[in-house]
This record gives C-alpha cells, structure tokens and sequence, in this order.
C-alpha cells in the first residue's frame, strides 16, 4: 500500500510503516480473498492481512515483518480511537486532506479510501498531542537544556539567508520571473530590495540566521540548508498557511562558536516540544493497548 502523511506526524511515529493505509470501515472478509493471502492480526475486530501491505514487506526478514505488524497494530489502534474525537470531523481538516489527495492524484499517484481515512485519523492524533505539548514549556526549562547542551551547540550548521514571503501563488511566481532575469552579481541587492516588501525585517536587517537544529522537517526547512551560498530557491515553496515563500542563500557554514540562549531559544522549544509529544503518543497508545483486544495470528 501506498504511504501518506504530514511530515510532522511521519516524526511523531517515528517510522513508516506505521502509516500505511487501514480500511477501518469495510470489513476485509465481505471482500474476495486471495488464495495466498494471509490474517495477520485482528484489532478490536478489524482485520489486518498482508495484502494490506506494499511488496517491500514480502522482501523483509523476520523481525521487520514482525515489526511492521505491530507498527500497523498501533497505527490501527491510534486510528480507531482518533475516529471517536470530534476533531475526526472536523471539515477544515478533511478539506485539507483532501486538498493534499487532489495534489497526490495531480502528480500520478494513487490515494485510495484507506489512505484518506489513515491520514486523517493520524492528523487528529498530531493535533492531539501538539495541543497538549504547546503549554507549559518554561523559560527555566529552556534555561537548562540550553546549559546542559551548551557545549554540543558550538559546531551547529547555519544559513543566512533571505526570505520573501507572498499570500497569493500569483504574486510569488511573478516576483520570481522577474528574479530570474537578473544578473547574478545583483542577485542579492535585488532580493534585499524586493525584502523591504516582501520580507520581515528583523533588528534593522532583512537577512535572518537559521541553525540547522530543532527545525521541522518541512519543504521549506529541506530547502534552505540545501542551497548554495549565493544561490536562491528557483521554484517557489509552498507553506502548510497557504502562504508562499523564495529563498536567498546569503552565507552558510558552520558556527566557530555556541549560539547564545537567546539565539536558539525557538530551536530548543521546539525539542522540548517534540519530545513531549512523542510522550503524549506512547501514553496514550499504552493506554488504548490495555483496553483493546488484539490477536496476533502470525509470527514470522
């Protein structure tokens, strides 16, 4: 099966496989089963066969087939219970969905029923735990973790670079026609230029220093730290905001020295943030395990 989701959440599972798509509402057995099909495990009733499986899992060894079983037992489990949240329903977040599956279909690629009710379902699950992890992250807390790690910041990646950021696809495809047009060598005055507009000033400069630590691993993160010093994005990248944003790459390298705690408080946020999600997830699955009835009917 094909395997679909947010970025986000693919880090919060922390694996793939967990994603692959789960029909939770028709029954496998009313279907015509393959003759070399085979019952993997049942969740609270639901079915899990390895057909449900994409041609990579015959081609895994022992412990990978079992440790793709349990991946999709949690998925299953996770699933099922984010379709008794309100949120499941939730129109703005299946429009979304939806809009994610008519840009998989446009490109060629399949995104069936099952896939569609998955990411939905696991998208309710990043909601949950992102709702729960965003409160209660202390200056304090961001104090220590900064004085314990202190040491370990003083080789960190950075980029200095600017970005131009425009509400409409329009707008941004037209700026970047006229980039294109411009002479390498004043690239980046014209960039500083069309920042006065387009872009954020901060302390009195348009050129802002990401650290390649603590990002999310966005379109947009994957791109900054791939460019080259002098270079810009040549295709503009979308947002999850509808918003859409060009890159100049000022300066990159790698810092001689530990940022300051201020520099990298955002960045330490975040971790502090995705670690308490990732708690927030195990909880809750060790939960939901203790009240499900599962039966695994094969082992490899």
């Amino acid at each position: 099966m094909k395997r679909y989701i947010t970025l986000s959440l693919c880090a919060i599972l922390a694996t793939t496989s967990m994603i692959q798509a789960v029909e939770m509402s028709k029954p496998k057995e009313t279907e015509n089963i393959k003759k070399d099909d085979m019952l993997l495990a049942i969740i609270n009733g639901h079915k899990i066969w390895k057909s449900d499986f994409d041609k990579n899992f015959e081609q895994s060894n022992s412990e990978n087939k079992n440790k793709k079983i349990n991946d999709i037992i949690n998925a299953t489990i996770l699933v099922q219970y984010a379709s008794t949240q309100t949120l499941f329903n939730d129109k703005k977040l299946n429009l979304e969905v939806k809009e994610y599956e008519k840009t998989l279909k446009s490109k060629g690629k399949k995104f069936t029923n099952k896939d569609y009710r998955m990411v939905v379902g696991l998208t309710v699950i990043d909601r949950l735990a992102e709702e729960y992890a965003k409160n209660g992250i202390s200056d304090e807390a961001v104090d220590s973790y900064y004085k314990k790690r202190k040491k370990n910041f003083s080789s960190l990646p950075f980029v200095d670079s600017i970005i131009l950021t425009f509400s409409s696809k329009e707008e941004a495809e037209r700026v970047l026609t006229l980039i294109k047009k411009v002479k390498k060598t004043e690239q980046k005055e014209t960039f500083l230029k069309l920042a006065k507009k387009y872009g954020q000033n901060r302390k009195g400069t348009y050129i802002k220093r990401e650290y390649k630590f603590g990002l999310a691993t966005t379109p947009f993160n994957l791109k900054l730290f791939s460019l080259k010093k002098g270079s810009y994005s040549d295709t503009i990248i979308p947002l999850s905001d509808g918003r859409y944003k060009i890159i100049y790459c000022v300066n990159k390298g790698v810092v001689s020295k530990a940022p300051s705690r201020d520099e990298l408080d955002k960045n330490i946020r975040f971790v502090i943030k995705y670690k308490k999600k990732l708690t927030w997830v195990s909880d809750k699955l060790s939960e939901l395990k203790k009240e499900a009835k599962i039966e695994v009917k094969k082992k490899f």
